[in-house]
């Protein structure tokens, strides 16, 4: 049997870093979900801005890059309906 020593929240908030990236920006998480990164939450805070949890996975960096150099190429339908299914998602909660 394997026991997992118990963590402080600063712990698990680093270990919860190392494996996901967060982000505020809803456009950015549509974009990362076309480009094919899984969604792990989605979080509304208490002034009602919603917080993207995205798995890392190998490329996210590049592709974060390439989203802010704008260069990040993407089907304009299948964007527009991750933009439509994260706000259902933000609004429906």
């Amino acid at each position: 049997m394997l026991f997992r020593k118990k963590m402080t929240m600063t712990q698990t908030n680093l270990y919860e870093e190392s494996l996901c990236f967060r982000s505020y920006d809803l456009a950015l998480a549509a974009c990362l979900l076309v480009k094919g990164f899984k969604l792990v939450s989605l979080e509304k805070n208490k002034e009602g801005r919603a917080l993207f949890t995205i798995m890392r996975e190998e490329g996210l960096s590049d592709v974060i890059d390439s989203y802010w150099d704008f260069s990040c190429p993407v089907d304009a339908q299948s964007y527009q309906n991750q933009m439509k299914r994260l706000k259902n998602q933000i609004y429906s909660s």
